[in-house]
């Protein structure tokens, strides 16, 4: 897989703060769940891509990522 996990966890976070799904005030919550849920200790910020992907498209990188890393049975 081509893509940081960290990058994918920013790219999720900023999409939902676009479309108005994420208050801002969310955002750390958010991202600690995001953690726990995909068994990372800590969270790095990334450069995200200057143009924004769909949200099909980072759901697959980051389902791509648990499988890799046996977090899906």
């Amino acid at each position: 897989m081509s893509k940081n996990i960290n990058t994918l966890i920013g790219e999720l976070i900023s999409y939902g703060m676009a479309e108005g799904l994420v208050d801002p005030a969310d955002q750390v919550c958010l991202t600690n769940r995001l953690l726990e849920i995909l068994g990372l200790q800590e969270y790095e910020k990334t450069e995200l891509p200057e143009k924004p992907r769909a949200i099909h498209e980072i759901l697959d990188d980051i389902l791509d990522y648990a499988a890799e890393q046996k977090i899906l049975e």
